[in-house]
Parts: structure tokens; C-alpha cells; sequence
């Protein structure tokens, strides 16, 4: 009997599917827009090799670029996937097939939002979709969340790592043994991992070394689901490689792995796929990344150290994002209103090239900023913070607007309105305004103090030819109505 399994996410932008499935997979219909991206091939080596007998299982390393601490997977054979007697299994789990990959090293946790900042203020990360966690100081050593495939991909290669191979992640979860879950076959429980909605939230790295893999990864089940860096295929493990899988050369779908903080027994197993489009983001999901044995960036530490506790990898990776300049930026005209919504009048609008100053954060991707005109909100993901940028105190939204008629609109100094006499007596003209307000039904315009034109809401712009000896001037206005009441923007005037 074929069973199918939906588990809804709660996501930024958009309410996505993230799916797995026993049996045969139903295709989902997504919000977020198909996009072609291409993960990127394991690099390939270009330094000296660092000599494998060197290391062994309990090897670590420390990154010189972030300060992550990693774990050594030795090279080796292991089975990928599921067996008929798992009752549990999907069929993308299916057939269980042995894998070779040559050794590689993994971070020890996820990546923590310190860790991100680092890459924020470097100027080659993006800040996350949705930053109440990202700013609040009390998160920084919680995993990164609500940024999509292509920004876990760039992060990893700011730190001069990659994401890891689907392959490499589950080697790394479960080991050569065959164990259902990073720390054996015994059913998941709170003194294992951060899921069943238990905390309602993530959790800090590191705080559940019951559940650490055999290499010594922590929260590789539960907190949050983790991107690897390939596509997604039902069938992929019908005809993989036998030998350093990169998954399907394309597809809609990315593969993440792990499940989270609000997901059952299920999903966290370690050879459970978990599938979305790389544009997704939530509260559910964050990264870790991967590293060849080729590596400059990177000093191995001593052997006999290697197995760290839970404490000390919390002294390595506990750095609390430093922050200054509280300024955004923007990458095209973005309206700046008085209030965090499109409910609200416009202030001014930001442009390109002309930063200003982050005053607060109304969560989940709200920006307070402080202009010439006055405060005003701008949307999260219209701009981008400055290199660094303050731990600005998160305030709350003025009340939303009551209403009533709609505000005037304004012809903008440059090119707010054309006209081209032919000299035969007709003439174009052209208008062009700023769509100020909110609340408005339509647009009226009138010529010479005559309705000529009703235009429908957010209209921004009206074109005529008309017969016109030039004699007089002409007179347009432009008017915004609803049903309480109208706003007329200034009367320009032209002559041939």
C-alpha cells in the first residue's frame, strides 16, 4: 500500500512543501518560482595532499576563515540508503547500494549565526530572508536559518569550504554500520536531538553529544534540515555512481537532509531525503559544509585532542556577531512607508547609492531607517545592510491606518510629463506620476478642468494624441479617488 507523507513548513516569502515520501512521490505545486540553478561539482583539488595516514576518526580540524571546528571521514566504503526491511523507507530511499568517497572533512556543527555574521560583514554573504534570530545576540550560537541553497553555497565558499554531497552528509551522519540514526538504532528521544516541536524553536549547537554521529558531527538529526549540494531525483539511486556521487546533472528540486526542531521520528532519519526548490527559506532550515582533503585554510590540531567535548566545541564557535554602521542599502527605487506594510502611506523612496540609517527591526523582515523626509519601514528584502551593521533593538508597528481617501499623487521632477508638437496641429502628450497612495480605486484624469480619462489602481502613466492648434495652453491634472473621497496631484501646464 503506498503511503504518502506532506510535511508542511512554515516558511519566509512564501508557504512552501517540503516533501518526502514512502511509495511514490506526488509532485507538489510551489510558490516560489523554478529557478536553474547548478550546484556546483565537488571542487577539485589544486593544493598539496595532506597525507590521509595523518588522520583518523576523532581528527579535527580548526577553520582559520570562520573558526568552525571540523571532524575527519575517513575514505571508504559504506551502504547508502535503505533496505525492503525498513519498514519506515521511502522509495527515493531505495535501492540500499554501497558507495565509495574519498576521505573528507565535515563541519562539527551547523553553521551558527556568529559564524554568518563573519561573512555578512566581509560583504559576501547575504543577510538572512528573515532576521529576528540573525540580530538577536541570544541566537548566536543557534544555526543559521532562513537562507536559501545559494547563499548556504555562497557562505561555504567565503570559507573556502563547499556543501556537501548528499552522499557525504548521510556517510557522515551514520557511519559504515548501517545505524538508522547518527547515534545507533535506538528510537530518537529528547536526550538525542532537538525535534517533535519538543522546543518549539532551534536550539544551540552542540547541546546533544548523546546524538553526535560516529565521527563526532553533532545535531546531524533534528534542529534544522541541512542543503547538500545536489539535485534532487526519486530514482537517483537506481543508476548512482558507486564512486564520489554528485547526484543528477539538474533538476527543480534540492536535496536538504536531517529534519528539524518541529519534525517527527520519521523525517530525522539519517537516510531519509528531504526535497524543496533551492529558492526556500524558513525558520526549519540552515547548512553545514564539507572540505576535500585538499585544503591552505585550514591547520589540523592534534590527535589526541580530538575528542572534543560538547563544552569545547561551544568555546570555539560561541563568538557573538560584532556589529557597527547601522546603515541599508537598496538595489532599485523601493517605496519607504509609514508603516511596515503596503497599508501605509509612503514616506520618501530609497534609492540605489544612497544608504541610510537603520534605527530598528519589527521581526520577522521589517527595517526602521531614518531619512531627510522622517522614519520610515522598508521591507527586509529590498535591501541590504552595510558591510557591518548595528544590533539595532527590535520596536513595534504604529497602528494600521484607518480609512480614508487616498493620497494625492506627484508628478516627478524629471521626465513627470512630455509633449511633442508636430506642427500640423496635434500634439502628444505624455504623463507619468508616482503611484503614492494605498487605499485608491482609480486614477481621473482631467484636461482643462474636463474628466477625459478613469484609469484603474496603480496606474502610473497616460498617453494621448490630440488636435491641438497651440492657441492656449493646455492643463492636466491627475486624481486619485475611492469611495470616501479624492486627492488631486499638482496641474502642469504645456505650450507649442
Amino acid at each position: 500500500m503506498k503511503r504518502t507523507f506532506l510535511l508542511f513548513l512554515h516558511l519566509s516569502i512564501a508557504g512552501i512543501f517540503i516533501l518526502t515520501a514512502c511509495g511514490s512521490k506526488s509532485t507538489a505545486t510551489s510558490v516560489p518560482p523554478v529557478v536553474n540553478l547548478q550546484p556546483t561539482e565537488t571542487p577539485q583539488p589544486t593544493n598539496t595532499v595532506i597525507p590521509t595516514s595523518t588522520f583518523g576518526i576523532g581528527s579535527t580540524r580548526i577553520s582559520e576563515k570562520d573558526g568552525a571546528t571540523l571532524v575527519y571521514v575517513p575514505a571508504g566504503e559504506f551502504a547508502m540508503g535503505s533496505t525492503d526491511l525498513d519498514s519506515l523507507a521511502s522509495s527515493d530511499e531505495k535501492p540500499q547500494h554501497p558507495v565509495t568517497l574519498d576521505a573528507f572533512w565535515i563541519d562539527q556543527t551547523e553553521v551558527t549565526n556568529a559564524m554568518y555574521a563573519k561573512c555578512v560583514n566581509a560583504g559576501n554573504c547575504k543577510p538572512p530572508i528573515n532576521m529576528d534570530h540573525f540580530i538577536n545576540t541570544g541566537y548566536a550560537n543557534h544555526p543559521v536559518v532562513s537562507v536559501d541553497w545559494s547563499q548556504a553555497s555562497a557562505y561555504c565558499s567565503w570559507s573556502e569550504r563547499r556543501l556537501p554531497t548528499e552522499a557525504e552528509w548521510e556517510k557522515a551522519a551514520r557511519g559504515t554500520d548501517g545505524r538508522i540514526y547518527p547515534w545507533g538504532n535506538e528510537s530518537p528521544s529528547n536526550a538525542f536531538l532537538n525535534y517533535n516541536d519538543a522546543v518549539k524553536d532551534t536550539t544551540a549547537v552542540g547541546q546533544y553529544p548523546n546524538g553526535k554521529s560516529p565521527y563526532g558531527a553533532y545535531d546531524m538529526a533534528g534542529n534544522v534540515w541541512e542543503w547538500t549540494n545536489d539535485w534532487y531525483s526519486e530514482t537517483y539511486y537506481q543508476s548512482s555512481s558507486a564512486s564520489n556521487p554528485l547526484g543528477p546533472t539538474s533538476s527543480t528540486y534540492q536535496v536538504f537532509r536531517g529534519g528539524s526542531w518541529n519534525n517527527n521520528g520519521y523525517f530525522v532519519r539519517s537516510a531519509n531525503r528531504g526535497w524543496v526548490e533551492p529558492t526556500s527559506t524558513g525558520y526549519f532550515i540552515g547548512f553545514r559544509c564539507a572540505q576535500s582533503m585538499t585544503t591552505a585554510a585550514i591547520t589540523p590540531t592534534n590527535s589526541e585532542t580530538a575528542q572534543i567535548t560538547a563544552t569545547a566545541i561551544l568555546n570555539v564557535v560561541i563568538n557573538t556577531p560584532t556589529y557597527s554602521q547601522p546603515m541599508i542599502d537598496v538595489g532599485g527605487v523601493v517605496n519607504c512607508r509609514k508603516g511596515p506594510s503596503q497599508n501605509y502611506e509612503r514616506v520618501t523612496q530609497l534609492v540605489p547609492n544612497e544608504p541610510v540609517k537603520i534605527v530598528g527591526f519589527l521581526p520577522p523582515n521589517y527595517w526602521l531607517v531614518s531619512t531627510v523626509e522622517g522614519e520610515c519601514w522598508v521591507a527586509a528584502e529590498l535591501a541590504t545592510p552595510s558591510v557591518n551593521f548595528s544590533a539595532v533593538p527590535t520596536v513595534t508597528a504604529p497602528p494600521t491606518p484607518q480609512g480614508g481617501a487616498p493620497q494625492a499623487p506627484t508628478f516627478p521632477k524629471k521626465d513627470g510629463w512630455t509633449w511633442f508638437c508636430d506642427g500640423s496641429g496635434n500634439t502628444e502628450v505624455t504623463l507619468n506620476w508616482n503611484d503614492n497612495a494605498d487605499r485608491e480605486t482609480g486614477y481621473r484624469v482631467y484636461r482643462n478642468g474636463d474628466l477625459i480619462m478613469e484609469l484603474p489602481a496603480n496606474t502610473t502613466s497616460y498617453n494621448e494624441n490630440i488636435a491641438y492648434p497651440g492657441e492656449q495652453g493646455l492643463t492636466y491634472t491627475v486624481e486619485a479617488f475611492n469611495e470616501v473621497g479624492a486627492s488631486s496631484g499638482s496641474t502642469e501646464a504645456l505650450f507649442c
